[in-house]
């Protein structure tokens, strides 16, 4: 039997990006995966080429090859939006649309019980805060720290025996233990490739990520040489990934990109959040809630996807699995990274 395949396109234009597969081999009678336009700061997702005006689209039914152009306009207006990371929440209006050059009324960041406010995603210390003069849209995240209880694992890897565990979690090494340096200050790194990578659980054994639903995933790396690895994995178990049905949380960093992906499929992939990366060193944080995946870069959101994959429907009753270096794929990657 032979299926017939045909090309579908996506492409950005000017002030914009496209996140998800730009080019698609696609059987004929089936459907694209899906993808978003996404606009520069500054500008809005006005429609495709073709007339449609939502930014996610996939194609149903493809019948031919097809090309779309996501267009995009300057926006009138900037918009301001106030979110809160794992811990709080914001008092006050959240989203704010200003005539540019305008200012915003005044919003809090308020932390739950047992997490304190450290910061702005954008630097700014004080919780209560107003901005003025603003020339394009912007939104920022205030940040607040878990108390000691909340952080589940931590590693800083500056010590051969001590390094490898930390608020009551291991991370177990599968191959050699390479210890190295990492930026200026920034203490010793471990370098994970495809002779070894870290299995991390509780200490007693049991699986890190059980009856969890919201968590956060930070860390620092490098990528070596433009090459991909998985800085983070989770999934039900070590059984190998399948194509259009996995069932994974995972960040897939290297010199280009970094993506967070947050599989429970059947049949297709719904949008990853994705965002560029170089080979020097950088801070990512994975932040998963429900019905959201945020990633930020050096602090600063980069992308925010939609997801009705709850974290224990992911990972299953047991918890899973978590792997660092590793992902179930059935070859292997590398990366270099130091995990706070």
């Amino acid at each position: 039997m032979v299926l017939n395949t045909v090309q579908v396109s996506y492409t950005a234009g000017e002030h914009g990006t496209i996140q998800g597969d730009l080019q698609q081999s696609v059987i004929v009678g089936t459907e694209s995966n899906r993808v978003t336009a996404v606009p520069d700061t500054g500008y809005v997702f006005e429609k495709w080429s073709d007339g449609m005006t939502d930014p996610v689209r996939f194609e149903k039914n493809v019948q031919s090859a097809a090309a779309y152009t996501a267009i995009f306009k300057e926006e009138p207006k900037a918009t301001v939006t106030y979110e809160a990371g794992m811990g709080g929440t914001i008092e006050g209006e959240t989203v704010q649309i200003i005539d540019k050059g305008g200012s915003t009324t005044e919003v809090t960041a308020v932390p739950k019980e047992g997490y304190t406010f450290v910061q702005w995603s954008d630097g700014v210390k004080t919780p209560k805060r107003s901005d003025k003069n603003v020339p394009l849209s912007m939104s920022v995240r205030a940040v607040f720290k878990a108390a000691e209880e909340t952080v589940i694992a931590a590693f800083d890897f500056d010590s051969e025996t001590d390094g490898f565990k930390g608020n009551r979690a291991v991370a177990k090494v599968n191959g050699a233990r390479t210890l190295t340096g990492s930026y200026p200050g920034g203490g010793k790194s471990v370098s994970l490739s495809r002779n070894n990578w870290l299995n991390l659980e509780k200490e007693d054994g049991s699986a890190l990520l059980k009856g969890l639903e919201e968590i956060t995933v930070s860390y620092d790396s490098r990528a070596v040489n433009y090459q991909a690895g998985w800085a983070f994995f989770a999934a039900p178990n070590t059984n190998k990934q399948t194509y259009n049905s996995e069932h994974y949380l995972g960040i897939l960093d290297k010199g280009t990109k970094v993506t967070a992906e947050r599989y429970n499929n059947n049949g297709s992939r719904p949008a990853v959040s994705q965002a560029d990366s170089t080979v020097e060193w950088k801070h990512v944080d994975m932040v998963i809630e429900s019905g959201k995946t945020t990633l930020y870069i050096d602090g600063k959101k980069k992308a925010e996807t939609p997801s009705s994959h709850k974290l224990s429907d992911i990972l299953g009753e047991s918890g899973g699995i978590v792997q660092i270096g590793k992902g179930n794929w059935g070859r292997w990657r590398r990366v270099l990274q130091r995990t706070d």
